[in-house]
């Protein structure tokens, strides 16, 4: 029976692996997008600003 768990052992010792790979991969790419979308809204704020501050003058 000990056999039988060190074989199941490295499936799921790679799978957890595998797993906290794309745990890692995921944050990564939640970082990026927060990243970009503060770039984005960094250089589209003053001009969203400027508009309204004009909505009044029509």
């Amino acid at each position: 029976m000990s056999g039988d768990r060190a074989g199941l052992r490295r499936p799921l010792d790679e799978l957890e692996s595998e797993v906290g790979r794309a745990e890692r991969a995921v944050a990564e790419a939640h970082r990026r997008h927060a990243e970009l979308q503060m770039s984005l809204w960094a250089a589209y704020k003053p001009e969203y600003e400027r508009y309204l501050g004009g909505e009044g003058d029509g």
